[in-house]
């Protein structure tokens, strides 16, 4: 077994509803970075892919989800911490 640690009850204070739905709409509304991570890397790879020999669009495509599943792990830790 090990002990857990814990704050001061008398230091505890209740929240109320309006406080907690208040912080998950705050959370919510925030800017989604795996839309604009997967925009940035597909325009990325589209321009290398060009650079090195005209295959842009496979390179922009291939990029694209790599930047969707970084930007939804940061979204994702951005949402549970603060």
């Amino acid at each position: 077994m090990r002990e857990i640690e814990s704050g001061d009850v008398m230091e505890m204070r209740d929240e109320t509803s309006a406080e907690v739905l208040d912080e998950i709409n705050a959370r919510r509304s925030q800017i989604r970075l795996s839309v604009i991570f997967a925009v940035l890397c597909g325009i990325v790879g589209f321009v290398v892919g060009k650079a090195i020999g005209g295959v842009g669009p496979v390179v922009g495509v291939a990029a694209f989800l790599p930047g969707m599943l970084i930007g939804k792990w940061f979204d994702g830790y951005r949402r549970v911490s603060g």
